[in-house]
């Protein structure tokens, strides 16, 4: 199963239900608009680690599996402690307002909902992304092709194409 379907289908599709009951919208949009923002959330991640700058300090936060247990149990994402810790992870990505800004708008033109609400729930999901991430990280290890790629890279390029951007697109796509 691909990260974003982990994310998806998180609790048994208890993360989709509390996005809803937040956003005050149907399971389908609340579904999209996850996959949207965590497609954005899983770019960004990916090029901070592929990038020059040190990444040390959010590759150490996704090997701990400290947010692993979100994507089984995501009522979790209502405590308010997740959503400030959400804030400090934007932080660890390089999440300047800019590049929040950015994912903000385009998911705001995809899907018609208010930047504000938006801009609200990528604190909230960025936590479960990095959970996700740290759930399938370890079968990655294990399961690498390439010893030279890092495995976090690896499990974010689903074709092993040495680039992520055609796999985000491929699965923010299947929304809308």
């Amino acid at each position: 199963m691909d990260l974003l379907n982990t994310l998806l289908n998180s609790g048994n599709g208890e993360l989709i239900n509390q996005i809803a009951n937040q956003i005050n919208a149907d399971g389908d949009s609340a579904k999209g608009m996850t996959g949207l923002i965590s497609a954005e959330l899983i770019k960004q991640i990916r090029e901070k680690i592929a990038g020059e700058e040190d990444s040390s300090e959010l590759e150490k936060v996704i090997e701990e599996n400290r947010y692993e247990e979100l994507v089984d149990n995501p009522d979790k994402i209502q405590d308010e402690t997740i959503k400030n810790e959400g804030f400090g992870l934007l932080d660890l990505i390089g999440g300047s307002n800019n590049s929040t800004d950015d994912i903000v708008e385009n998911v705001a033109k995809k899907t018609g909902f208010d930047t504000s609400l938006i801009q609200n729930l990528i604190p909230i999901l960025l936590p479960v992304v990095i959970g996700a991430i740290s759930k399938g990280k370890n079968d990655i290890s294990s399961n690498s092709n390439s010893t030279n790629q890092n495995p976090i890279i690896a499990m974010l390029d689903m074709d092993n194409d040495g680039s992520v951007v055609d796999d985000l697109f491929n699965m923010a796509r299947k929304f809308f």
